[in-house]
């Protein structure tokens, strides 16, 4: 076997359009969050990636989170000024694609500052995660070549490292 054949990051370059065109930043933060990902649900969500395990490990981290309220400003303010405009929301919140029980109604009120409460936002935050999650995983990021995306898994990455942070005392 070549180094082409045994290489993921080769083997991407070599068979997938644009791939190429993405910053070695854009594809570190992008295999970052999926081993950050990987993790989050084995410890926190007891590998149960879902809306209903994330808003329970979030409500167990209730009294932590208030000593991170400052942490979750910009990553708050982020999904913001990327999903709300003045007319209401962008065409990139369409392409979260929620799903029945994704508690999208939670979502749209804590990005339009309508529910402020530390577990509302961190709940919210964390379900705009798993769509990243679950379009990454099953493939509609691929439709743009996961252009764009180095702040969205960034702050991605960011969010998961704080709330494991915070989980590891529960262990």
């Amino acid at each position: 076997m070549n180094e082409n054949q045994t290489d993921p990051t080769q083997w991407l370059a070599h068979k997938v359009p644009n791939y190429h065109d993405l910053s070695g930043l854009e594809k570190k933060a992008i295999s970052d969050f999926c081993l950050l990902w990987s993790l989050f649900e084995a410890r926190c969500l007891n590998e149960h990636g879902n809306v209903a395990a994330i808003a329970q490990v979030v409500q167990q981290l209730e009294p932590r989170l208030a000593t991170r309220i400052a942490d979750l400003a910009a990553p708050l303010s982020y999904f913001q000024n990327r999903y709300v405009e003045a007319q209401g929301f962008t065409y990139r919140f369409g392409q979260l694609q929620f799903r029945a029980g994704d508690r999208q109604q939670d979502v749209e009120a804590v990005l339009q500052g309508r529910a402020q409460s530390t577990t509302s936002v961190v709940t919210a935050l964390l379900i705009i995660v798993y769509r990243f999650r679950n379009n990454l995983f099953h493939g509609p990021k691929w439709r743009y070549s996961l252009q764009e995306q180095l702040e969205n898994f960034r702050t991605a990455n960011y969010l998961l490292m704080l709330i494991m942070d915070l989980h590891s005392f529960e262990e």
